[in-house]
């Protein structure tokens, strides 16, 4: 073995660990808060016998139910398309301003090393109301595939 193909065998074991990919998301969650009595908030987590949904904690409309675990592939295109890997830990206005928007996006997986932790009070990352749609839209196809309808606004 040249040490070449010895570099390039470690280099690609070493990026197969490192990846952030569909089976090693645990759980995800995306929360946003206007000026609405609830704001929106969005949760999956990885279990035994596939995946739970929770959407709208705590609200008159929560939502909780069981569905197989596509939702991770979807959510880890979205992720990947938009690099929100990249994401900065905080997003704030320059600007005090007294009410607005607030949000929250949490990734952990099995790799600790790979969480997406970030937030912001009005102020986004470059695309990111774009992508944060497409995450919902994700929870939104998981809820049409169980059959069941979902009562945000």
């Amino acid at each position: 073995m040249t040490l070449l193909s010895a570099f390039l065998l470690l280099s690609c074991s070493k990026n197969k660990n490192t990846q952030r990919q569909a089976d090693s998301i645990l759980s995800l969650s995306y929360s946003d808060q206007g000026m609405e009595a609830y704001g929106h908030s969005y949760f999956v987590e990885r279990c035994s016998d596939g995946a739970t949904i929770i959407i709208g904690e705590g609200t008159p409309d929560e939502m909780v139910f069981k569905t197989d675990t596509g939702i991770f592939n979807d959510l880890q295109v979205v992720i990947d398309k938009y690099r929100m890997y990249k994401y900065k830990k905080r997003y704030k206005q320059h600007l005090s301003v007294m009410d607005g928007n607030s949000w929250s996006f949490n990734v952990r997986y099995s790799n600790a090393e790979l969480e997406i932790n970030t937030r912001g009070e009005n102020a986004w990352p470059k695309d990111g109301s774009i992508a944060f749609s497409e995450i919902v839209e994700c929870f939104e196809k998981a809820v049409r595939k169980e059959g069941k309808t979902l009562n945000v606004n």
